[in-house]
């Protein structure tokens, strides 16, 4: 008898982005997203996004955490009970205010095993919404505050 593995997919899935920043909101596509990380090219419905969609972002968007799939699920979750882990739920809390961390961990969880590695469009596809709300501030001071700790671990290491 052949015993498989099933991944418990969400009812729904992340399908649009809907970022807010004040009392405007703008939707972009998941789909978009992905054309734009796989190609390099700007899809017209991101053009008004062209000036932020820069190389960094794009290797961002690809950039994949790779996780052996039969430990993975134990991996997010070590990741994620650690203090940085706690900081970054908190972070991405912010970010998706309609999301629960619950659900943020659960979103990495199931990214993790569906794509043998962790990457920002997987947990944007693992996510149980059609439409995932984000404060673009919020998401602008993660990024700001990441590109930041990314700075200094650079500039510790060159010192070292």
């Amino acid at each position: 008898m052949a015993l498989g593995v099933a991944i418990a997919l969400p009812a729904q899935a992340a399908e649009r982005i809907s970022i807010q920043v004040g009392p405007i909101k703008q939707t972009l596509y998941v789909s978009d997203l992905e054309e734009f990380a796989k190609t390099g090219q700007v899809p017209s419905r991101l053009r008004l996004y062209e000036a932020l969609l820069t190389p960094e972002i794009r290797t961002m968007l690809n950039n994949r955490v790779s996780l052996n799939p039969d430990m993975a699920d134990r991996m997010v979750a070590d990741i994620l009970a650690s203090p940085n882990g706690e900081l970054l739920l908190d972070s991405l809390s912010r970010v998706a205010p309609s999301l629960t961390v619950e659900q943020i961990r659960s979103a990495m969880r199931l990214a993790a095993r569906q794509t043998n590695g962790l990457n920002m469009l997987g947990v944007l596809r693992a996510v149980p919404q059609e439409t995932l709300e984000i404060d673009l501030t919020a998401a602008l001071a993660l990024v700001s505050q990441l590109n930041l700790s990314r700075q200094e671990g650079d500039a510790l290491r060159s010192v070292l």
